[in-house]
């Protein structure tokens, strides 16, 4: 039976109860925090040092005040270190984060996953995946999705439906199923967008017991019995983070070099015999 969208309503309540609608400033950048900065700078010098002053170039006020400033709002300043600009942006954000200053915001309100769930549901069946490949979202903050392909290893492996997946493109397909048909724009949060990212690479389930319990104790020694094994130095695995399934890679003795396509055809007649789909179980040398 395919799997399509795994977040139950039990996943959503307990997003529903962990989200705090608080202060973030990873969702704002230096521009903004600048801003915050400015809006209280100026004003602080006029009723500091009067309003003369308070007219003379910004270049000489920071030069000359915003030590005093920062100290005033117990705020650490690291001029010298980070430039004028950065600095500006780092106290900004000081005052943003102590609540001196309420950043403007306009996030959409409740969780995107929630509101959407069946419009989801059905853009993900638009992927025809198979039952081994299992989209999961997550929503830690509203309207910010993150994604990620996993596969059932042993079953990637062993289906013998010709259709290569790859994880980057699944993960394009569905960003844009979703955003074009929804109409919904990608980006940030605080300007009223959806933070939507999904992995473009594939997460394996099963691949450490299918190592330790199958490659290691059967097919190796499988591989080693077989006519022309006396070729063979050794055997490695690595799964495929792109393309869905695992690489087996042969290794052969220096004086074998007359024989390594041949055994490595072997090698893949095996696999075949056992039952593997040697295009996602794929043997090189």
């Amino acid at each position: 039976m395919k799997k399509t969208h795994t977040l139950t309503e039990s996943d959503l309540e307990k997003v529903v109860r962990t989200v705090l609608e608080s202060f973030n400033p990873k969702e704002y950048e230096d521009e903004d925090f600048v801003e915050v900065f400015l809006n209280y700078f100026r004003p602080w010098v006029k009723k500091k040092h009067g309003d003369e002053i308070g007219q003379y170039p910004l270049s000489l006020l920071i030069k000359n005040h915003i030590v005093e400033f920062a100290q005033d709002y117990s705020l650490e300043t690291n001029s010298g270190y980070y430039g004028v600009y950065r600095n500006m942006s780092n106290i900004g954000r000081e005052l943003a984060i102590k609540g001196v200053h309420k950043m403007p915001s306009l996030k959409n309100e409740g969780l995107f996953l929630e509101k959407y769930k069946k419009a989801i549901t059905f853009f993900t069946d638009r992927l025809d995946l198979p039952e081994w490949i299992t989209l999961n979202l997550t929503e830690d903050s509203p309207y910010v999705v993150n994604g990620f392909f996993s596969v059932d290893f042993d079953k990637s492996i062993r289906d013998k439906s010709e259709k290569n997946y790859r994880a980057s493109d699944l993960s394009v397909e569905f960003i844009n199923t979703l955003t074009n048909f929804l109409g919904i724009e990608t980006g940030s949060v605080t300007h009223g967008k959806l933070d939507l990212n999904i992995n473009g690479g594939f997460d394996y389930q099963g691949v450490d017991e299918w190592v330790k319990q199958t490659l290691n104790k059967e097919i190796k020694k499988k591989i080693r019995a077989l006519p022309n094994s006396h070729v063979l130095h050794s055997v490695k695995f690595n799964t495929s983070p792109s393309n869905v399934g695992g690489l087996i890679n042969l290794t052969f003795k220096s004086n074998a070099w007359r024989h390594t396509s041949t055994f490595t055809e072997e090698v893949r007649e095996l696999l075949e015999s056992l039952g593997y789909n040697t295009d996602r179980l794929r043997v090189q040398h």
